[in-house]
């Protein structure tokens, strides 16, 4: 991972007990002190399992902890996003301008985690940016489908106001580590990533093509 240039790892946790994986998280910070972490609670924790769960990430350096509640309307949220230390990132399945206020509105997140391809499109995740960021809220956009929504998520990470986008003005692009072709061979060229940087591209529409022939293959299989 890091050899690869990656800057900074999301861990998926929620699956085992939490004494088992806070262990793990602990292990891997020692391992890898200087990478940025982040962790993902899939909806898995009651509150103070959340609370118990992000105080701990917290001393062990991560960013955030993600959706550790239920994100049906994401009620509660704004309780434990008070009482933690650490930041709270979630709204990944915000469908629109309107839900997504209501919750910046309630203080929900610390940090909204838009996906282009749920939330209506490019323009609606730029008009929840503006939202955000009088909320003072930051935006991560979610992107963990196939290469056209990363390609449409590099797009939005450009036009996002400066003022949501994380900490030292350093925009986070989302890529999935596991196997999914509509990700790895879906496009006549990968896009450009080198040191832990992806380049935007700057062709027509999306800047990507995609490869036609791997789509009839796909289709067939």
């Amino acid at each position: 991972m890091t050899a690869a240039g990656y800057l900074g790892f999301k861990l998926r946790i929620g699956r085992d007990p939490i004494g088992t994986e806070l262990a793990a998280a602990a292990d891997l910070r020692r391992a890898f002190p200087a990478l940025h972490l982040m962790a993902d609670g899939n909806v898995a924790y009651r509150t103070h399992d959340a609370l118990r769960v992000g105080r701990a990430l917290h001393d062990l350096g991560f960013g955030w902890l993600e959706e550790p509640l239920p994100t049906d309307g994401y009620v509660g949220y704004e309780g434990i996003r008070a009482r933690l230390p650490l930041p709270l990132a979630g709204g990944e399945s915000l469908q629109d301008r309107r839900s997504a206020r209501e919750a910046l509105d309630r203080g929900a997140f610390d940090l909204v985690q838009l996906d282009v391809s749920i939330c209506g499109g490019i323009g609606e995740t730029i008009a929840i940016g503006g939202l955000a960021r009088l909320a003072a809220v930051a935006i991560h956009p979610h992107a963990c489908n196939g290469a056209i929504g990363l390609a449409a998520s590099l797009q939005v990470l450009a036009a996002l106001p400066d003022t949501t986008r994380l900490p030292n003005d350093s925009p986070m692009l989302e890529v999935d580590f596991g196997p999914n072709p509509a990700r790895t061979h879906l496009l006549a060229r990968p896009l450009p990533f080198r040191d832990g940087w992806f380049t935007i591209p700057t062709g027509p529409g999306l800047g990507v093509e995609v490869d036609e022939a791997f789509v009839q293959r796909f289709d067939r299989a």
